[in-house]
Parts: structure tokens; sequence; C-alpha cells
């Protein structure tokens, strides 16, 4: 099977915690996989193979966004699944967030969801159109990201990862169906 007849997953927030742990889950099950974080070429948690390919950037900014879609779609050909895991945590009571403290979550979980969102339905879109087979996007949408060893990140994230493959299954034979 060529690099563009497997399912592409995309994952924000993929450089550490559960977004690592669900990039070396669907990679694991055989998926290419797009991963972004703001410095995810130079903290590069996971093993070099031709199925992932690593996008730095602010998720808030629809420039990285674009990056993002435009390189599963381009070196893999195709958008199937969408992680939307990227967020921050602020280590203090909301009653005493800033204004720049609001904008940075705002910017990552609310921005960032939206921009990065719109752009992989288009593609996904686009890949029901040009195939047989219809494809599921799923969203996940974390509140904030848990630090953990690598053997408990892919241990916490393998169920869910399996639960998004059964849940896309279900939602393509549906869609055979029709």
């Amino acid at each position: 099977m060529t690099t563009h007849q497997k399912k592409t997953a995309i994952v924000t927030g993929a450089s550490q915690g559960i977004g690592a742990g669900l990039v070396e889950a669907f990679l694991k099950l055989g998926y290419n996989v797009v991963g972004n974080s703001r410095n995810i070429t130079k903290t590069n948690p996971f093993p070099a193979s031709v199925n992932l390919a690593l996008v730095d950037g602010d998720i808030g900014d629809p420039r990285t966004a674009a990056r993002i879609v435009d390189t599963a779609v381009s070196r893999f050909g195709r958008v199937d699944v969408l992680i939307n895991n990227a967020g921050i945590f602020i280590p203090k009571p909301f009653t005493e967030y800033t204004t720049e403290d609001l904008n940075a979550l705002v910017s990552t979980t609310l921005a960032g969801f939206l921009y990065v969102s719109q752009l992989s339905e288009k593609a996904l879109a686009s890949s029901w159109k040009n195939s047989r087979n219809p494809c599921c996007q799923v969203f996940f949408q974390r509140i904030a990201d848990l630090s953990v060893s690598s053997r408990r990140k892919l241990h916490r994230a393998q169920p869910l990862v399996q639960q998004l493959v059964f849940f896309e299954k279900r939602v393509t034979q549906s869609f055979a169906f029709r």
C-alpha cells in the first residue's frame, strides 16, 4: 500500500503528552500522520518515518493551519482524521487571567480549532468526491496536556485510537448503505 492509499491523520498539539501518544498510535496502526506543535521539528520526539510529516507553527495562526492541511494533501494525498489536541494550560485561577492569557487561550483552543477544522473539512470533502471509500473526520479537543512517560502516553492513547478507528469503520459502513 502506497502512502497515498493509506489513511492520513492530522494531530495538533503533537509534541508531547496525549498528542505524541496519538501520533505514535496512529503510526503503529499504519496511518500517515501530520503532527503539529510550535517547535515540533526541533523537539522531534518521533523516530524518522516516511509516514510522518511534522509542521512547526502556532495553530492560532491561519497560515499554520493551511500549511498543516496542505502538507497532508500534498505529501499523503488525503485527510481522513483530524485530532484537535492543541491547547494551553495556564497554571493559575481563571480569575487571575490577564488579557494576554485570555488572548493566548482563545487563539490556541478556539481560533486554532476553527482554522484547521475548516481546512480539513474542505480536504475531506475533496477526498469523498475522489474516492469510493468515504472517510470520517473526528475532532478531539482537550483541555490540558498531560506530560507522562512515552510508554504511558502510548498506553493511554492506544484505546482512544482503536475507538476512533472503530468509529471510522462504522461511519464508512453507514455511508456505504446510502
